[in-house]
């Protein structure tokens, strides 16, 4: 959800996040994920076939660079997956409040 809030401000920067595939387009190469309403488009065209998503609904861990397309006048995203890996059975709550924890200790640090 936090990737669509911030967009622009996102342009190029390596990111992961947590969400459920909701769709495969194998001919272009593409996934989208979804979490808590917010939608994702993945560049999935530079991963092995091994590590491509395959189940629809399934939980997945996507690492890559934030590309926005702003050619069309409306900030758009999409993620260059590098990175794909299932993740079922994740405790998605703990996750959230360790990454909450993460940030806090980042703020901490870059403020010191």
């Amino acid at each position: 959800r936090e990737l669509c809030e911030q967009v622009g401000a996102l342009a190029n920067a390596q990111v992961r996040f947590v969400a459920r595939l909701e769709s495969i387009d194998c001919v272009q190469g593409s996934a989208t994920f979804e979490d808590n309403g917010a939608r994702v488009v993945v560049d999935t065209s530079l991963l092995a076939v091994s590590q491509q998503p395959s189940r629809v609904g399934g939980l997945y861990s996507v690492m890559g660079e934030v590309e926005v397309d702003d050619a069309t006048g409306a900030e758009a995203l999409r993620v260059r997956a590098r990175i794909v890996r299932a993740v079922e059975g994740l405790d998605t709550s703990l996750w959230e409040q360790a990454l909450a924890i993460r940030r806090q200790y980042d703020a901490r640090v870059a403020s010191a």
